[in-house]
This record gives structure tokens, C-alpha cells and sequence, in this order.
């Protein structure tokens, strides 16, 4: 349908803002437009879909997310580095990834599952155990299916390597070190990932750190990680393993 100078102007006006912001509320009187006129509705979501993003719309929230692949927007390594000083290769990156799989696998379930999440959270010491597990018990698959690497599409020996090279907290000594070379570290670095895109809360309560979801989180999920096969194939290779432990 063609569209006026008018309405163009309109729809990259809210574009361009939810590219600033990410995600807003959706009752703001700047994008009344978006919801009310079909017209800039279809020429906002034209504009983003070209953009290689996609518009995200829940009850009380609009977000614009990067698709997989294509995006004009996409943050490439080099970005991610120049952001985040502390990663310092790609094999880096790719731990912070499955670090992120494992804690959203942890989050994500059923409604009382995620309720109680809500409430408790997963704290740090919790997630650098399962994370534990989960490169254990990968390095047990290994030696018994090495093609499960290229199967996966996963780099288990580097990134496992990586994660056992790595004290939890501290050293041998009980004394503290640099936080980059412990498994705190990582996870501290991997959960302000989330906390920057107000997926995650971190609250310091006594001796521990705890993660708390937030409902944005699970829009996310729901509305776009669960139609990912990427996202579906990981959780399901994390969560088979999780279960197995379970059984035994």
C-alpha cells in the first residue's frame, strides 16, 4: 500500500526512537500513531524488517530486536570488544554465549517454574555449578562421540578448556585475584549483558550475588528465543543432559 510523506515521517520518527531505546512502554503518547493508524504500523514495521530488526509487541512493552542474521544493526565482534574491554577473542565470546544458555535454561520452564524464578532468582554460585556440570558432563560425551563437536556446532574442547583454566572465586590460596581470571568474573560479565538490556536484575544480598529474570526476559523467550532454532537446538542439548544427570 503506498504511503504518505507524512506517514513515512511518522513511522521512521518511531523507528528510529525504538532504535534508541530498545524497549519502551507502550502506552508513551509518541507512539499512539504506531498502534492507532494502520498506515504507520505497517510502514514502521517495513522500515524495521529492512533494517534486518523486528518489533517485538506484549501487553505493556514494544521491543526491537536484531534479527539473526542480515542486520544493518547486528553487533559484530569487533563492537562487542570495543564495548566490553574484558573480551578479548572470540573463543571468549562463545563461552559468555553458553554461560547465557545455561542461566536462561535455568530460568526458562513452566509458569511455576518461572514464578518461582522471579522470586528467588538463580544466584552466581548456582549457575557457575551448573555450568560445572554441563562442561562435564560435555567432556564425557566427547571422548565417547567426538562428532558431537561438529554436530553441535559447539568448540567444547576450547570453551571447556577456557572454563576449567578458571578459579571460581579465588586462588589456591584464598586470596583474591584479578576478577578476569575467575569463573565469577565470567558470569558477572556475561549476566551485564542482560542487565544492559533490561532482560536481568542483579541484586547483592549478603554473601551472594542473585539473578533475578525480569518479565521482559520472558517476552523475549517466548515471543522470539523459542522460534530460534539455534536457541531451540542449545536448550535442548543442555536441558537432555540436565535430565540424564537427573535420572541417575
Amino acid at each position: 500500500m503506498p504511503f504518505t510523506a507524512e506517514q513515512l515521517h511518522k513511522s521512521a520518527s518511531i523507528y528510529f526512537y525504538l532504535l534508541r531505546h530498545k524497549m519502551v512502554d507502550r502506552n508513551q503518547d509518541f507512539l499512539a500513531p504506531y498502534f492507532s493508524e494502520q498506515e504507520i504500523h505497517e510502514a514502521t514495521n517495513i522500515i524495521a524488517k529492512q533494517s534486518g530488526t523486528m518489533i517485538l509487541e506484549t501487553p505493556t512493552k514494544l521491543h526491537l530486536v536484531v534479527e539473526p542474521e542480515g542486520s544493518v544493526y547486528a553487533s559484530s565482534f569487533t563492537q562487542l570488544k570495543d564495548k566490553h574491554s574484558r573480551i578479548k577473542n572470540r573463543d571468549e565470546l562463545d563461552l559468555l554465549h553458553i554461560l547465557l544458555m545455561v542461566l536462561l535454561c535455568e530460568m526458562d520452564g513452566d509458569l511455576l517454574i518461572r514464578n518461582e524464578q522471579e522470586i528467588s532468582g538463580v544466584t552466581i554460585h548456582k549457575w557457575i555449578e551448573l555450568v560445572d556440570q554441563t562442561m562435564a558432563r560435555w567432556d564425557q560425551e566427547l571422548q565417547k562421540q567426538p562428532e558431537i563437536e561438529a554436530e553441535w556446532g559447539i568448540a567444547i574442547i576450547q570453551i571447556k578448556d577456557m572454563w576449567f583454566a578458571k578459579q571460581p572465586y579465588e586462588d589456591g590460596g584464598g586470596k583474591p585475584v584479578a576478577s578476569t581470571k575467575t569463573k565469577y568474573s565470567y558470569c558477572t560479565l556475561a549476566a551485564n549483558l542482560l542487565v544492559e538490556e533490561r532482560l536481568l536484575r542483579i541484586i547483592e544480598d549478603d554473601d551472594q550475588t542473585i539473578l533475578l529474570p525480569t518479565d521482559e526476559l520472558y517476552d523475549r523467550l517466548d515471543l522470539l528465543y523459542h522460534d530460534h532454532d539455534r536457541f531451540k537446538q542449545l536448550k535442548s542439548i543442555i536441558d537432555a543432559g540436565r535430565n540424564q544427570d537427573a535420572s541417575h
